[in-house]
């Protein structure tokens, strides 16, 4: 697609928040999508209403209709016109909205003026089409009545008014809507009534963020009253300890804080710092307080937390609440100089434990500019019409209602992109609706995803949230899908969602077996069950959860549920036969339920690259490395991706321990699993990446000389090994890593782990005639593991099942 950013710039200018994040989303799209994109800044002054009204017509004019796509959020940048405009809501003109009650100014205009009034009542019942006139209107009582009347003090009750006015028509067009924050979300009056939003929290700009030992307490923020740092520096005299408090930034509040500051020696005021400077202040944080009033978001809990440090914030402070847990990776209290001295002490407290650092970072671990382009740039919602009495969609198609403990879109690991993929394809037949449970905060909403699917976003509740978290506290480890069905009533939302669409479908699909008690409590008698079996769920969590006093109630509640869907089900679809035997001999499920529905990869999007290609773009890859500091022996590129999941965490372990046998090997870890390596230092030819874009992962797929696959635990197949050989990479895997794959002799190395270091030398040794290896392995993936031909291995046995109406 061809996208447009559209955004104001401010005059006199000066880089801010906005600033940096269409920065960031423009260089994310321009470096790892397939779309063109621009951004266009339009100069924008805002001392008087006058100038204010002048910037919205100016966006009011602009000619995008060149563009198949069009992203604003803030304003007046959303007068623009555009079919397909995508709202990315930063805030409006807060000072006319939430903030205009500290001006002390009526809400409606009393001037009696004619003038004044003809513009109130234009305002009231403005249209796009009325817009030109309101614009002309305004200038004409400017010149009449002069810049300086009354009426047109900023802010003021009419420039309420217009600006309110305008907000409506602008947004009122827009196709999604998008926030930074749940608190930008939930404001009144932000959003048209009746919007669908979505929150989706972007990063921050700023690279390099790491964690030392902490000495002090840091804080940075623009000098302003908002931030509340004049109550930060009275706290201070509540703070029993030693510890200095160093604050960065300066504004029109410095002087003030300066004065403040000035009986307490351990308070430092260090003025405006290097973005260098900045990272490093962090690092070596013992902790970071941030109580601003009413942040839309606040950056500085984003980049404290990536630094591992625990945040102080305010029970009124808006964003940075969204990430604080109280007690565990930060606090949360009054708006009081006692209560904030008092947690300076906790968040002192907290810092000594080595479990803050890792729940902090996982606070935030999901934000990343991919996920905000992705999130962006997704297929529009379309309405989805409930209540239907017979089995079939809106389109008279038969309708298949998908359970779901996660949501799908966007699909980035292994459940989330079989559920897409799969789902995708059986929904040119069937109607797609998938009930998906969501974080606490996430905006409710049905989306249309794919075509003929449909995504219903429920999220859970805080009184959910609360009680899962107790459970993972106790478990060492989440929980969310175990206690998914347990704690749905909790969420009484989904289970009327579920009820709703179940109603004359042809069928529902358990995604995973965890949301089958909700489906026991409202599924029509004649609506028959699939299990779509991931994993043998209570083996991969018997490998998985720790030894703690409720393992044995966790894995009890795990056999119970994992047997009912198996006794309920009409078809049991497994993604190896090793699953399907487990599932048999656990819970005497019958063989003639059992359907094979391997996991699969989308051939459409994983370009094969040939070993001559393959050398080309290895090169560039190690040519960067050695730029960053890798040393110049290497000479081959070793790659693994996987998501947060044990076995793929002792996966990478293992990888650490070989690499030094292998040392003209770059071994590139790909995926969540690398936040696990944070505290341990890793051989000097390992690189942990983390999660990047698609764009980036496909960039090593055809750079890689092999992909490796040492898993030791796990249950399902591996995603990632149909991936790499998609892709024409080559393959060492250990049997659990070739788990439930069926690939010709000699395009899979197996080995035990302890030879990975031969096996590794004996490909790199072999390059020569590797394409006639991953040649064949392309077409063994192209007939049995493309997620068509998937689809198309079980289509027969879900008619078998279905309930359809005769015609």
């Amino acid at each position: 697609m061809r996208i447009a950013i559209v955004a104001p710039s401010p005059v006199p200018f000066g880089p801010g928040g906005a600033e940096a994040l269409w920065a960031g989303l423009y260089h994310q799209l321009l470096a790892d999508s397939p779309h063109d994109v621009e951004l266009l800044k339009v100069p924008v002054r805002e001392t008087d209403l006058p100038e204010v009204m002048a910037a919205y017509e100016s966006f009011t004019s602009l000619d995008l209709t060149h563009f198949d796509m069009v992203i604003t959020g803030k304003y007046p940048a959303w007068m623009v016109q555009h079919p397909r405009h995508v709202v990315y809501m930063l805030h409006p003109l807060r000072g006319l909205y939430d903030s205009y009650r500290y001006f002390g100014e009526p809400t409606t205009v009393d001037d009696p003026d004619p003038r004044v009034r003809a513009l109130v009542d234009t305002a009231a019942a403005l249209r796009r089409s009325t817009v030109p006139a309101l614009f002309a209107q305004f200038s004409e009582a400017v010149r009449e009545l002069g810049p300086a009347h009354p009426a047109l003090r900023f802010p003021g009750p009419l420039a309420r008014s217009l600006v309110h006015a305008l907000d409506r028509v602008g947004l009122s067009e827009a196709s999604r809507y998008l926030a930074i924050s749940r608190t930008v979300a939930e404001r009144e009056g932000y959003f048209p009534t009746g919007a669908q939003v979505s929150v989706v929290h972007p990063p921050s700009d700023l690279t390099g963020l790491h964690e030392e030992p902490g000495e002090y307490f840091f804080t940075a923020s623009r000098h302003d009253a908002p931030k509340r740092l004049d109550l930060l520096v009275r706290a201070m005299a509540h703070y029993p300890g030693s510890r200095r408090l160093v604050i960065a930034g300066t504004g029109p509040e410095t002087p003030r804080l300066a004065e403040l500051a000035a009986g307490d020696p351990r308070i430092e005021l260090v003025g405006r710092v290097s973005q260098e400077e900045l990272v490093t202040h962090y690092a070596r944080a013992i902790g970071v307080p941030f109580i601003p009033v009413d942040e839309d978001l606040g950056l500085i809990t984003y980049e404290a937390m990536r630094s591992g440090k625990p945040v102080l914030t305010a029970s009124d402070s808006g964003g940075p609440t969204e990430f604080v847990r109280p007690g565990l990776n930060g606090a949360v209290v009054e708006p009081t100089p006692r209560a904030v001295g008092r947690g300076l002490a906790e968040i002192e407290r907290l810092a000594g434990s080595p479990r803050t650092a890792e729940l902090a970072r996982r606070a935030v671990s999901h934000i990343s500019w991919s996920h905000v382009a992705d999130a962006l740039t997704a297929p529009p919602a379309r309405p989805v019409a409930h209540h239907a009495d017979r089995a079939s969609g809106g389109d008279g198609r038969p309708r298949l209602v998908v359970t779901s403990t996660f949501p799908v879109w966007p699909p980035r690991n292994g459940g989330q992109l079989r559920a897409y993929h799969l789902y995708r394809e059986l929904a040119d037949q069937y109607d797609v609706h998938i009930v998906c449970q969501a974080a606490t905060g996430t905006v409710p909403s049905a989306r249309l995803i794919a075509p003929g699917m449909t995504e219903h976003v429920v999220p859970r509740t805080r009184e959910h949230h609360d009680a899962e978290q107790r459970i993972t506290d106790l478990a060492a480890l989440p929980v969310t899908d175990i206690v998914a069905g347990r704690l749905s009533a909790l969420t009484p939302e989904y289970a009327r969602t579920l009820a709703d669409l179940l109603r004359g479908a042809a069928a529902v699909l358990l995604a995973d077996p965890f949301m089958y008690p909700v489906v026991a409590d409202v599924r029509p008698e004649s609506v028959p069950v699939i299990y779509d079996a991931y994993n043998c769920e209570l083996h991969l969590k018997t490998q998985m959860l720790p030894h703690t006093t409720v393992r044995d109630e966790l894995l009890d509640e795990v056999r119970r549920v994992e047997a009912a869907a198996c006794d309920a089900a009409s078809l049991v679809l497994t993604v190896s036969q090793e699953d399907a035997a487990q599932l048999r001999a656990l819970y005497g499920t019958p063989a003639e339920k059992f359907a094979a529905a391997p996991n699969g990869v989308d051939l459409r999007s994983v370009p094969y690259t040939p070993m001559a290609a393959r050398v080309v773009q290895r090169d560039r890859w190690l040519a960067r490395l050695r730029a960053l500091g890798a040393g110049s022996d290497l000479r081959h590129v070793a790659m693994f991706v996987g998501s947060w999941h044990l076995p793929n965490i002792e996966a990478a372990e293992a990888i650490c321990a070989m690499a030094p046998e292998v040392p003209d090997t770059a071994f590139v870890l790909l995926g969540s699993h690398t936040g696990a390596l944070r505290r341990r230092v890793t051989p000097p030819n390992v690189f942990p990446l983390g999660v990047v874009s698609d764009a980036a992962k496909l960039t090593m797929l055809a750079a890689a000389d092999v992909a490796l696959a040492p898993l030791m635990t796990g249950s399902g197949t591996n995603l990632k090994v149909v991936e790499y050989l998609a892709a024409g990479v080559p393959v060492v895997s250990t049997p659990v890593g070739l788990r439930g794959l069926r690939m010709p002799e000699g395009t899979v190395q197996v080995s035990a782990l302890g030879d990975f270091p031969e096996m590794i030398g004996a490909v790199l040794a072999r390059s020569a005639t590797a394409d006639s290896r991953s040649e064949l392995a392309r077409r063994a993936v192209e007939a049995a593991y493309d997620w068509s031909a998937v689809a198309d291995g079980v289509r027969d046995r879900l008619e078998s099942v279905l309930v359809v109406p005769a015609p």
